[in-house]
């Protein structure tokens, strides 16, 4: 089966050359800090019972003689210190290393026919592996052509597999004899649910949960890679952004299921597959993407966070808030190179173009790709987040009246807030190169484009000097109604001046919580 037409044109180069072979080849070691592995080593001495256990906490000191481990002394003659347990990692009740992934090994991806999920199949197989792509449906060539035109295309072995997150065993078969999972699969609904513990919360984490259950069934598995989302490591109202970065260190504290059910549903779910790899013994890899663009592989793809680019192209408005972005394909390259190495904890995935607001598309596009006309006008004005904000702020009377409009403190903080975050760990560890924000959007249009799925406007010509433009006008959009132009000042003129409509109420068709845009946000 013939491979989508951007996509023979966009991997050429990446299949010719494949910088990241070499580098998972000669990986280095995490950083070790001895002060750490003695507290790790003396905490596990206790949790394991061990029958002779000497410490004076203040002077260092101690012997660990049950079970023939070596005690401190003899670790410094030797020159070896333990494995440093890395930022995120579960704690490791055994001292058997965490191994790599072997080469030809069968690797077990959730959700691989998902945005995300397509391009960690595509990175993994390149990697050398395996993959059983696990899907709700695998008969459905809609969803699977794309995957199985990616393993012909570089030869590789992929075969499905069937599983439903809301199906407890459904994934018994998927993963058996697998060797490591890679759990992509999730529901991605930001804002705009009635019943966000139904349609947001139950799959995150009971979805987590029966992922989880097929793995301890298995046997078999060796590592666990978890795609959670950036807003798992931080919420909207600490540390007040600026020049305070946030790392992997960080957790979100903040959302609950009323104030924010995606990022308490991340934030959940991210802990229980924590607590349940270090319960059964498997090393855990947790990457945090922020918002991810790039090259869509089928049209349901453009319906995903790249939907904002898809609006560039249509000229619609776009849901006007900050966040981080970050290429797919870097972060699909992050899940290979994570089974390619021993390490564990989180990694956030961010490019390094910074906290930038989804209008900024506007720019990155007409630079990127000058031949198609790309506008980026927003669904919000200022007017209107200042007004928002001001009505939210009088207590009790507020937030009920904005509630009624669809606006929440979220929201309005998604607005406001710039909320930078670190990727140094991503770089340094596991040594992903993050794609310019300019790449992503010019590659991630291209794909539209070529895919058929939207047809581009030519650019906009400036009018000679001396010719009135042949733009047509429109007003200006104001609180989600409009307003008529100036009408000259004779009374005549005023007489024939169009009657202003009445506003539109804030519901579902304007506003964040927009079925246009139902995941865009993080």
């Amino acid at each position: 089966m013939a491979a989508p037409v951007w996509g023979k044109q966009l991997w050429q180069k990446t299949r010719a050359s494949s910088p990241w072979r070499a580098a998972a080849s000669g990986s280095a070691r995490p950083t070790v800090n001895p002060r750490e592995s003695e507290d790790d080593a003396f905490a596990t001495a206790l949790e394991r019972g061990s029958s002779t256990v000497r410490a004076d906490r203040t002077k260092k000191n101690y012997q660990i003689n049950s079970r023939g481990r070596p005690s401190r002394r003899e670790r410094r003659s030797s020159g070896r210190a333990a494995p440093r347990r890395d930022v995120g990692a579960p704690r490791r009740s055994s001292s058997l290393p965490m191994a790599a992934v072997p080469d030809g090994a069968t690797v077990a991806v959730t959700g691989a026919s998902g945005f995300i999920g397509s391009h960690v199949v595509e990175a993994v197989l390149r990697a050398g592996f395996a993959v059983r792509a696990v899907v709700r449906d695998p008969s459905n060539a809609a969803k699977t052509a794309h995957l199985e035109a990616i393993a012909k295309d570089y030869d590789a072995a992929l075969t499905f597999a069937r599983g439903d997150l809301g199906v407890d065993g459904s994934f018994d078969a998927a993963f058996a004899g697998a060797d490591a999972v890679v759990h992509v699969a999730a529901v991605v609904e930001v804002t705009g649910s009635s019943d966000a513990a139904a349609a947001i919360i139950a799959p995150s984490v009971d979805g987590c949960r029966n992922v989880l259950a097929s793995v301890r069934r298995s046997g078999t598995v060796k590592k666990f890679v978890h795609t959670s989302s950036c807003i798992a490591v931080a919420a909207v109202d600490t540390k007040g952004g600026g020049d305070k970065f946030y790392d992997e260190g960080d957790f979100n504290e903040w959302s609950t299921a009323a104030s924010d059910p995606y990022g308490y549903a991340k934030t959940a779910a991210e802990a229980l597959v924590r607590e349940t790899c270090a319960e059964l013994d498997i090393p855990l890899a947790t990457l945090n993407p922020g918002v991810t663009l790039g090259p869509c592989f089928t049209k349901q793809h453009t319906k995903a966070s790249t939907v904002l680019l898809r609006e560039l192209l249509y000229g619609n408005p776009l849901l006007n808030y900050n966040c981080t972005f970050v290429d797919v394909r870097d972060v699909a390259d992050a899940h290979a190179r994570a089974l390619r190495t021993d390490v564990t904890g989180r990694f956030l995935c961010v490019n390094d173009d910074g906290v930038r607001n989804t209008l900024d598309l506007g720019a990155y596009a007409r630079a990127a790709c000058p031949q198609w006309r790309t506008d980026a006008t927003p669904m919000y004005s200022p007017n209107f987040l200042a007004a928002a904000r001001a009505l939210y702020n009088v207590p009790y009377v507020g937030p009920a009246a904005c509630g009624l409009a669809g606006v929440t403190d979220f929201k309005l903080r998604a607005c406001e807030d710039r909320i930078p975050f670190a990727n140094g760990r991503a770089k340094e560890t596991l040594g992903v190169a993050f794609r310019p924000l300019t790449d992503t959007v010019r590659d991630g249009l291209a794909s539209i484009v070529d895919g058929g799925w939207v047809t581009p406007r030519a650019p906009e010509t400036l009018p000679p000097p001396g010719k009135p433009s042949t733009r047509p006008q429109r007003p200006p959009r104001f609180l989600g109604g409009s307003l008529p132009r100036r009408a000259v000042c004779s009374a005549e003129s005023r007489a024939r001046a169009p009657a202003v409509p009445p506003a539109r109420p804030l519901g579902r068709d304007v506003g964040m919580n927009s079925s246009r845009h139902p995941s865009t946000v993080f």
